[in-house]
């Protein structure tokens, strides 16, 4: 996996930390997402071989990250647990097809309003490419066949699930600052601020 972006983490920034386990012999998908700039900062598919190798890995990545939170779906609860016990903030994510539709439906609005920058990783990229729900006869989403094979996109949901569109247009609202001495004349002293 080579990566395409700078993946140097930013003093006072907060991350999360989406993991998605693989199956044996499989690949696990992990996503570092910025919660302070909304953009994903690293993601790659890694090897599953060495599970010690893997714990590890993901402890030094969120120690690098801020001390990141990771995220990971209530699945495999041995592999969580010794996560934790190396001194790392895991929140289980408990796996039900309605919290996933949600945070899929979530996640497609994110992208619509432009809201979320998950540029310069063609995997990831390449899963949303095809990220797209077709209506069942009740009207709800259907989601079924790209659950099985974009862990990517499953990554990303644990890690904006709770990053709603008016969560984010809520702290982007501007205001305006007046410096001392203001003269309407003096454009100078008007300060606008995100």
């Amino acid at each position: 996996m080579v990566e395409t972006v700078n993946p140097q983490p930013r003093r006072g920034h907060e991350y999360f930390i989406g993991w998605v386990l693989g199956h044996p012999l499989d690949t696990h998908t992990v996503l570092v997402f910025d919660c302070t700039e909304y953009k994903v900062v690293r993601f790659g598919h890694y090897s599953m071989y060495h599970v010690e190798q893997q714990i590890k890995g993901l402890a030094d990545l969120s120690r690098y990250y801020n001390n990141a939170l990771v995220r990971a779906f209530d699945r495999n609860k041995a592999l969580v647990s010794a996560l934790e016990m190396q001194g790392v903030w895991v929140e289980r994510v408990k796996l039900t097809r309605s919290k996933l539709e949600d945070s899929y439906e979530n996640l497609a609005a994110l992208r619509a309003y432009d809201m979320i920058t998950v540029s310069g990783f063609p995997d990831l990229q390449a899963e949303l490419d095809v990220f797209k729900s077709a209506l069942t006869l009740d009207e709800s989403a259907d989601y079924s066949l790209q659950v099985a094979q974009q862990s990517g996109i499953h990554a990303l949901c644990l890690a904006t699930y709770d990053l709603t569109p008016e969560f984010i247009d809520d702290l982007r609202q501007p205001s305006i600052t007046y410096g001392s001495g203001y003269d309407p004349e003096l454009e100078g002293y008007i300060h606008f601020s995100w």
